[in-house]
């Protein structure tokens, strides 16, 4: 840590600190529950009212201290095991006696042989200036190789927290993306990630290496949640440096989504994706369920923007470096349900090197159907909370088109779905502790992040 240099920016370390603190409480909670793996099940064919029961698989727990001079320097890390392309991460977590606190870890993990990783979140809380707000996160190999057979005990060791080297410099833009929003680097090999915000000046914390650099660019005229994430190429860094950036030429795609008769469809988002970046998209396959953001988002050139229920037109607007684009809109088709009913539709590649418009029109919807069932372990005990989701791109008479849905159990086990009418559902059931996790429309394998 660098020396602080006023009480306002201490104040600030404390908050965060005490943020960091609740979260490792709450996870450390949940992490105590059962240790259940997540399973789905495919090509279940949802066109009326139908029971489906599903039962977790138990898993065995991985679990020790985390050995480190000062546990609360370790505050949002994770430890990582991975075994061929399955990867599955446990969060730090902090135990609390009359000696002090004590960094834990625990991992819920299927038979198998694991490497296991170190990842550690750098926060630069103390920097003065143009670095606050920098976040640096790095992913160390531990060389231990574990097999799980039964639950286990193991108490690891981190590597010391890396040095790191400053990158600063300015963000301009040669046409219409705003000066504003921050810069994502991420290492060749997967290991390193790091953001800083820019304004249009920035200051990185980064490790010595190659990198590949996105921007997310704040649009100003954006009321709802969205982004531009724009490529930026790669570089290289081996000590304390500047680069300035150039944002490229925008073009504006813009238009509205609405239903069959011309009403709104909202609330919505539109969606587009670079063509040349699906293949780094992570894969719809792998992992089941989450409950740790253990990798960032891919690199890529995309944007979203969200078009808020009180629209009165549904009308939208982008901005786009200029290419070809894979463009869809997602609306929720009833804002009431908290399953979060999800059209996404259509699945259309265009090129876009100038400025376009592209209307989006819902197509004729098959009938809603249910479905319901109870989670379970697998001595039949009822599993609360489990979260469980639902996704199909095969929809009765409505082709180019997926739906999904979500939502979790109650204190039976027991939940329900209201689905469209569809075939070859993935249904995906997940621990308490996760979420599920699907990605439409990708037909990508996921990239070993390391």
């Amino acid at each position: 840590m660098w020396k602080s240099t006023s009480v306002k920016r201490k104040a600030g370390q404390l908050v965060i600190m005490g943020l960091f603190l609740l979260i490792s409480f709450i996870c450390g909670w949940a992490q105590n529950r059962q240790p259940l793996l997540g399973t789905q099940r495919t090509g279940v064919d949802v066109t009326r009212d139908t029971t489906l029961d599903i039962a977790l698989p138990s898993g065995f727990v991985l679990s020790g201290k985390v050995l480190v001079d000062d546990p609360i320097s370790i505050i949002g890390s994770a430890v990582l095991a991975r075994s061929d392309d399955h990867i599955f991460a446990g969060r730090v977590n902090l135990e609390f006696s009359l000696t002090g606190p004590t960094a834990t870890y625990r991992l819920v993990l299927p038979a198998g042989t694991y490497r296991l990783y170190f990842q550690r979140l750098v926060l630069d809380l103390d920097d003065p200036g143009e670095g606050e707000g920098a976040l640096l996160r790095v992913i160390s190999d531990l060389s231990q190789r574990v097999a799980i057979t039964s639950d286990r005990t193991l108490n690891i060791t981190p590597p010391q927290p890396p040095e790191p080297i400053s990158l600063s410099g300015r963000v301009t833009s040669s046409g219409r993306f705003p000066e504003k929003g921050f810069l994502s680097f991420y290492s060749a090999d997967g290991t390193v990630f790091a953001t800083a915000p820019f304004d249009p000046t920035y200051r990185a914390r980064l490790l010595p290496g190659s990198y590949t650099v996105v921007a997310q660019i704040i649009n100003p005229d954006e009321r709802e949640a969205g982004g531009i994430f724009v490529r930026l190429g790669q570089i290289s860094v081996s000590t304390s440096d500047t680069h300035d950036f150039t944002l490229p030429e925008a073009v504006e795609l813009s238009g509205r989504v609405t239903r069959a008769m011309g009403q709104p469809a909202v609330p919505s988002l539109v969606l587009a994706v670079a063509i040349a970046d699906l293949a780094n998209l992570p894969s719809d396959e792998h992992p089941f369920c989450t409950d740790i953001g253990a990798f960032s988002s891919p690199p890529g050139t995309y944007a979203v923007t969200s078009i808020p229920e009180e629209s009165a037109t549904g009308a939208y607007r982008l901005l786009l470096v200029p290419g070809t684009y894979l463009l869809n809109a997602h609306v929720n088709l009833d804002p009431k349900d908290r399953t979060n009913p999800t059209l996404i539709f259509p699945f259309l590649e265009r090129s876009i090197t100038a400025d376009a418009t592209q209307d989006f029109t819902m197509p004729s919807l098959p009938l809603f159907v249910v479905l319901s069932g109870r989670i379970t372990d697998e001595r039949g005990q009822p599993v609360a909370q489990a979260g469980i989701s639902a996704v199909t791109d095969a929809l009765a008479g409505t082709p180019n088109a997926a739906f999904t849905a979500w939502t979790e159990t109650d204190a039976q086990g027991r939940y329900q779905l209201r689905l469209l009418s569809g075939t070859a559902h993935r249904i995906i059931a997940c621990p308490p502790s996760s979420s599920p996790t699907s990605l439409l429309g990708a037909r990508a394998r996921r990239r070993s992040p390391f």
